[in-house]
């Protein structure tokens, strides 16, 4: 059996963080700060006006889009669970019962 590879958390998120490059206007900046008050409102008030919630979020979600914040690509991938690699299909999922409850 074959150990994974570990790499300790802070070294991968200090390479992702020297790899990105922030590409927003301040127009689209505040959009996006406008969308996110509006979908965080949304998911509040959802409680009070039912699945009317749901669709608020929605269509804050549809203003990024429209508004060029994000592509479709990047709001899929954001809302859907990934897909598993093929390197990792069939991989043993069995963890050791020190970890996992019975």
């Amino acid at each position: 059996m074959t150990t994974p590879m570990i790499i300790p958390i802070a070294a991968a998120q200090e390479t992702a963080a020297d790899t990105h490059e922030v590409t927003l206007t301040k127009q689209k900046e505040m959009v996006a700060y406008i969308c996110f008050v509006v979908a965080v409102v949304g998911m509040i008030l959802q409680s009070v006006i039912g699945d009317a919630g749901y669709a608020i979020t929605g269509l804050a979600v549809a203003g990024l889009l429209v508004f060029g914040v994000m592509d479709f690509n990047e709001i899929r991938n954001a809302i859907s669970a990934p897909k598993p690699s093929s390197s990792r299909a069939g991989a043993d999922t069995s963890c050791p019962s020190t970890v996992c409850p019975p």
